[in-house]
């Protein structure tokens, strides 16, 4: 009795090597097909798949040094709360965050003839606030989800009003244009995800200071 049960155990964890065996093999040949895939058959590059990470959008902002965007968030929420905060540091719920570089907000000063770099001389929270939400995005918007070949994708800010992004990366508010910068796009967070530009834009008209005189 004890040889036919060694037996037939011997039999079962053969057939069990040949099966994790098989299994292997075909694991081996599916991430293959799924690397060609995407070198070959797609425009889609490594950093634009999803990735797995636990730092909310406020860590990929403090860690990437966006200073100006981090003072413009802190100046609406003492002069008049925003759930922005919340939402970038502990909220669930994807978003798509487009944020200018400091250089960006320093150019919006200049245009404002402001005399320092605090985004509190503006003396305007309200139009600070709505600036910012016309850079929020409901839902995980990745690069190869918004730039596409054949026409333009238009995407509905937490202002209320779209941004129209163009094959070539750039993005067109109401009154001006800004570029996504491709390399440092594709910030994946937790709760979302951040994308990189090079001009602040604007939901209403700013007129500029002409330094010229």
């Amino acid at each position: 009795m004890n040889s036919f049960i060694k037996s037939r155990f011997l039999l079962k964890s053969g057939r069990n090597v040949s099966l994790l065996a098989i299994l292997f093999l075909l694991s081996l040949s599916c991430n293959s097909d799924a690397t060609d895939f995407v070198d070959e058959d797609s425009n889609i590059q490594i950093n634009d798949l999803p990735q797995v990470t636990t730092e909310s959008i406020s860590e990929i902002i403090f860690q990437n040094g966006f200073v100006e965007f981090s003072q413009a968030l802190q100046y609406v929420n003492e002069e008049l709360y925003t759930a922005l905060v919340e939402i970038f540091s502990t909220g669930t719920d994807l978003h798509t965050v487009f944020i200018p570089t400091d250089e960006a907000f320093f150019k919006l000063y200049d245009c404002l003839g402001m005399k320092t770099k605090d985004i509190s001389e503006i003396g305007n929270p309200g139009l600070v606030r709505d600036i910012l939400l016309y850079h929020v995005v409901r839902e995980r918007f990745a690069l190869d989800s918004l730039i596409l070949t054949d026409q333009n994708r238009e995407v509905k800010t937490f202002f209320g009003e779209s941004l129209t992004i163009k094959s070539d990366g750039s993005i067109e508010s109401i009154v001006n244009a800004s570029f996504i910068d491709l390399n440092q796009s594709n910030k994946f967070a937790s709760n979302g995800i951040v994308h990189v530009i090079n001009d602040v834009l604007l939901p209403i008209k700013v007129s500029c200071i002409d330094d010229s005189n």
